[in-house]
C-alpha cells in the first residue's frame, strides 16, 4: 500500500457499492477476541441501493476497503451483517468477520493419528477444521508445527469448530485470526509476525503516549503448591486385644496391614463382609481441623497384645510445595495453585519464569499511529519514545480504524502470553487436553435425518457372570485386589455362565442374518438370511429365552423356502417335545430354558429363511 494517510474508502455490501452512503466505520479487533467487528454507519439512502438490507439483512455480505491514492489498495474487513439498526434516518450495521462461520458451524470427527491424513500433526487440524468452516488456510499462512509434538487422538463431538481452534491455539500458545487482505485464516505463536516499520514518537506517532506501568503484578514472593506426589510411609502400633481403632499419621490412598506375621483383609467400612479384617477412614483430630487417617478393626480380627505388632504399610497424597522470592523492595506475596504439575522439576521452571516475568512493572500505552498501514494485532513491532527513555519491542493487543480517517490507534504491551499454563511443557498440556477431551465423550455420535419412519425393535439382552477360583489377583476387588499377596490370573481362569437371556418384547426372531444362536447343528447356518439342509440335517438353537420365568407354552412360526421339516421344542433344555409350526405349544415339561430344532426329514434338501418363538410370557 501506498505510504501516506489512507482517507480513501469504499464500502461493498451485498456486492453492491455502497460508499456514497458512508457516514462512519469502526474496526476495533483486540487480542481478546478472535473474530473481529466493525460497526458501520450509514444514511437510510442506503436502503433503496440495497433493499435486501432492508428486508433480509442478516449473512449480507460486507468488505471495506481503503487507501492513499486509490479506496481499493488495503481490503481491512470481510465478513457478514449479524445486526442492523435504523436510528432516525441513520443505518447501524454491526458485522463479524469471516472467522465467526468457525462459531456458527460445529463439527463431529475424531482425528486419529493412526487413521487420518492428518497423522496427529496439530498445524494439518488446524487447516482442517478452518477448510470445515469454509475458510481458506494453508501452508502460507499455518505455522508447521512439525512432528515432534503430535496428538494421538483430537475429539471433535458436536462442538463448535471456533472452540476446536482454540484448543489447538492452546497446546501451542498460538493466535489464530481472520486476515481480510488476503483473505486466508493464520494460526502462528504470537508476535511471528514483525511489523515492517518502527513506531517513533514525534514521527509516525502523532501523540504524546501516556504509558501506564503496571506495579500491581511485581510479585516478592511466591509459594507453589503443585499437583499431589505420592508418598510411602509405615507406622507401626501396639496391640492390646481390646482397641480397635488407630489413627495414622496421614490419610492413607492405600494400605497393606499385617498383625503378627499375618496379612489382614482390607474393605470398604459401609460393606458387609465377613472375610475382611479392618477398614480405613478419615476421621478430624479433636479440637482441630486436620483430617487423618484411622485404622479400625473388625469385632472377629482385634489384634492381639504385642509391640509394634501391627505394621501398617501405606501410601498418601500430598502437593509439591516451592518457594520463590524476586530482590525488589516492594510486591505482592502469593499462592500460586498449579495442581497441573505434577513434577518438583516442572513446578521450579514455572516459578522460575513466573518470577522473572513479575519482577518488573508491565508497560503499555495507545499510540495514535498516522502513515503506517501494515500493522495487525499480535505482531511484535518495536516503540521508540525518547522522551521515556524507551526502545523496546512490543505486542499489539489491539487497533483501532475509524473513518473518518485521523490515525489509527494502536495498543500495545509487553506483557506475556496471559495463558496460564505456557510455562508447561507442551508435552504435558496435550497429554491434559487428550485427558479431557476424553472425559467429554470417546464415542461420536452423528445424527442423519431420514425423510421416513423407521422403526427399529430391541433385539435381546443376555446376563452373565464369572466366577473365580482360587486367589487370584483382582484389580480394585477388596478381597483379591491387595498388593504383594496373589499374582496375576490367567485370562481364561474362572468359568462364565449364563444367569438370564431375555430377547425384546419377549419374541424370539431369527433371521440367519448371524450365528449368534446357532448351537453348531449340522445344517448350514447361514449369515445371509437363511440356514440350508441336506437329507436328516439339523438346526438347533441355544438358549433363545432363559431364567426368565418358567415357560408353560410357545408359537413356534417357520418360513420355509424349500423342502420338509420336524419341529421341536424344549422349554428346560433337555426333553424336546414336537410341535407344529404356528399351532400354540402345551409344554409336558415346563421349565426356563427355551430352545428350537428342525430336522429335514423329506430326504432332499430344504431352506428355511425365518424361525419365529412367541407366546412364552
Amino acid at each position: 500500500m501506498t505510504a501516506g494517510r489512507p482517507t480513501k474508502v469504499k464500502v461493498t455490501i451485498d456486492s453492491v457499492d455502497a460508499s456514497s452512503f458512508l457516514i462512519n466505520y469502526d474496526l476495533n479487533p483486540s487480542s481478546e477476541a478472535s473474530v473481529k467487528s466493525i460497526s458501520i454507519e450509514m444514511n437510510s439512502g442506503v436502503y433503496a441501493s440495497i433493499p435486501n438490507l432492508q428486508t433480509i439483512p442478516n449473512n449480507l455480505t460486507v468488505v471495506v476497503q481503503r487507501g492513499v491514492s486509490v479506496a481499493t489498495e488495503q481490503t481491512i474487513f470481510q465478513g457478514k451483517v449479524v445486526e442492523r439498526q435504523t436510528v432516525g434516518n441513520r443505518v447501524i450495521l454491526k458485522c463479524n468477520d469471516n472467522l465467526f462461520e468457525a462459531v456458527k458451524k460445529n463439527i463431529t470427527k475424531t482425528f486419529d493419528k493412526n487413521v487420518d491424513t492428518e497423522a496427529g500433526k496439530i498445524s494439518e487440524i488446524f487447516i482442517t477444521l478452518a477448510t470445515t468452516a469454509g475458510l481458506t488456510a494453508d501452508s502460507t499462512s499455518v505455522t508447521d508445527s512439525g512432528t515432534a509434538i503430535l496428538l494421538d487422538k483430537f475429539i471433535c463431538n458436536n462442538v463448535d469448530i471456533m472452540d476446536r481452534m482454540d484448543i489447538l491455539g492452546e497446546i501451542l500458545d498460538c493466535q489464530f485470526f481472520y486476515n481480510s487482505s488476503d483473505n486466508k485464516t493464520y494460526f502462528q505463536p504470537q508476535g511471528t509476525r514483525a511489523g515492517t516499520d518502527t513506531l517513533t514518537v514525534g514521527t509516525n506517532v502523532v501523540n504524546r503516549p501516556v504509558w501506564k506501568r503496571d506495579g500491581t503484578k511485581v510479585v516478592k514472593k511466591a509459594v507453589l503448591f503443585g499437583g499431589p506426589i505420592e508418598t510411602q510411609t509405615q507406622e507401626s502400633f501396639d496391640g492390646d486385644t481390646s482397641e480397635t481403632e488407630f489413627t495414622l499419621a496421614k490419610i492413607p490412598t492405600s494400605t497393606k496391614i499385617v498383625v503378627d506375621g499375618t496379612l489382614q483383609a482390607g474393605g470398604i467400612e459401609s460393606q458387609s463382609i465377613s472375610t475382611v479384617d479392618y477398614f480405613v477412614r478419615a476421621v478430624t483430630l479433636t479440637g482441630t481441623n486436620k483430617s487423618v487417617g484411622q485404622i479400625k478393626f473388625s469385632s472377629g480380627s482385634v489384634p492381639g497384645s504385642g509391640t509394634n505388632n501391627i505394621v501398617v504399610d501405606y501410601s498418601f497424597t500430598s502437593p509439591i510445595v516451592i518457594n520463590a522470592s524476586n530482590p525488589v523492595s516492594e510486591g505482592l506475596e502469593i499462592r500460586l495453585d498449579k495442581p497441573d504439575l505434577i513434577t518438583v522439576e516442572d513446578c521450579r521452571q514455572f516459578l522460575s519464569k513466573f518470577m522473572n516475568r513479575h519482577q518488573e512493572d508491565f508497560l503499555s500505552t495507545t499510540l495514535a499511529v498516522t502513515n503506517v498501514t501494515d500493522l495487525e494485532v499480535g505482531q511484535s513491532v518495536t516503540v521508540i519514545d525518547s522522551n521515556e527513555n524507551i526502545n523496546n519491542a512490543f505486542i499489539i493487543t489491539k487497533i483501532r480504524k475509524r473513518f473518518p480517517y485521523a490515525f489509527d490507534e494502536v495498543t500495545v504491551d509487553n506483557k506475556p502470553l496471559e495463558t496460564e499454563n505456557w510455562e508447561i511443557s507442551i508435552e504435558d498440556r496435550i497429554r491434559r487436553i487428550e485427558e479431557r477431551l476424553l472425559q467429554e465423550e470417546t464415542l461420536v455420535i452423528f445424527d442423519r435425518p431420514a425423510n421416513r419412519t423407521l422403526k427399529v425393535g430391541r433385539e435381546w439382552a443376555k446376563k452373565q457372570k464369572k466366577d473365580i477360583t482360587g486367589d487370584e489377583l483382582i484389580w480394585g476387588n477388596v478381597r483379591q485386589g491387595i498388593w504383594g499377596t496373589n499374582e496375576w490370573a490367567a485370562s481364561t481362569s474362572g468359568s462364565v455362565v449364563l444367569v438370564k437371556l431375555q430377547q425384546g418384547a419377549d419374541i424370539y426372531v431369527e433371521d440367519f442374518l448371524n450365528t449368534d444362536f446357532d448351537s453348531g447343528g449340522s445344517a448350514t447356518w447361514g449369515s445371509t438370511g437363511s440356514v440350508t439342509f441336506t437329507a436328516g440335517q439339523v438346526a438347533q438353537s441355544t438358549s433363545a429365552d432363559f431364567g426368565n420365568g418358567t415357560i408353560t407354552q410357545v408359537r413356534l412360526i417357520s418360513t420355509e423356502v424349500s423342502g420338509t421339516f420336524l419341529y421341536e421344542v424344549t422349554a428346560d433344555g433337555t426333553n424336546w417335545e414336537t410341535t407344529t409350526s404356528d399351532t400354540l405349544h402345551i409344554f409336558i415339561n415346563t421349565g426356563t430354558d427355551l430352545r428350537w430344532r428342525a430336522t429335514e426329514n423329506g430326504a432332499s434338501t430344504g431352506e428355511i429363511s425365518k424361525i419365529k418363538l412367541g407366546e412364552y410370557h
